[in-house]
């Protein structure tokens, strides 16, 4: 909403706070809710993505560099 108001001062006067999910599950004694497994199965499969789009934007400036300069 203060984005949309376009208002510094709205910005300014934000009020950051935590909330706390009642339904969150703990993983072990510590109350920590954070499976490490899945993090890193996510992990991965950003990284995986993050790769191909990057080889295809790659690919693409190639494509634009050859079509304008006649060279690779």
């Amino acid at each position: 909403k203060a984005l949309a108001a376009g208002s510094p001062q709205a910005l300014q006067e934000l009020q950051a706070h935590f909330d706390v999910e009642p339904a969150a599950t703990a993983r072990d004694e510590s109350g920590n809710t954070v499976d490490l497994e899945t993090e890193v199965l996510q992990l991965s499969e950003n990284q995986i993505a993050h790769q191909l789009e990057s080889k295809i934007v790659t690919g693409a400036l190639a494509k634009l560099r050859l079509a304008i300069t006649g060279r690779p």
